[in-house]
């Protein structure tokens, strides 16, 4: 009678190489981070407003006027052109979105900001459509003598 001896180490290194090959290709169809990771920029923007924020106040206080600063003139002290960021139509390119005040309220010292991939390209840059998309940061100055108030929402990211 023949014993039977099993397979060769050769064979298993070459069946756990294959599965390992399938498992990379294959694992980004089922784990999609993208969420993640639109939620963490508009965290890193919070970070990067709060900054320009202080430092807006910073210069103003050098100069007399210790104020924060409100709506478009904080993507100045963040050095943002306009090139960075578009309040017009989709153009495809632009990585963020902006619009001072909604249709319903129309303070000009609110500011919202979201990411260009979340808006639908249908959609403009007002801040109904931005608030719409529940993945946003709103910086409220409305009180130029205290520090703004910056909230992000990213339950739609």
């Amino acid at each position: 009678m023949k014993q039977q001896r099993g397979f060769t180490l050769v064979e298993l290194i070459i069946v756990i190489v294959i599965l390992g090959i399938l498992a990379v290709t294959a694992a980004p169809r089922f784990f999609d981070f993208s969420d993640q990771a639109r939620s963490s920029t508009i965290e890193g923007l919070k970070a990067a407003v709060q900054g320009g924020s202080e430092i807006g106040y910073a210069r103003g206080a050098l100069s007399g006027n210790a104020a924060y600063p409100v709506g478009e003139d904080l993507l100045t002290e963040l050095n943002i052109t306009a090139a960075d960021i578009d309040d017009d139509a989709y153009t495809g390119q632009d990585e963020w979105v902006y619009s001072v005040g909604t249709a319903t309220v129309g303070d000009e010292n609110v500011l919202y900001i979201t990411l260009r991939s979340v808006i639908a390209p249908a959609d403009g840059a007002d801040a109904d459509d931005i608030i719409g998309t529940n993945c946003f940061l709103s910086y409220d100055a409305t009180d130029a003598g205290n520090p703004p108030v910056i909230i992000t929402t990213t339950s739609g990211c």
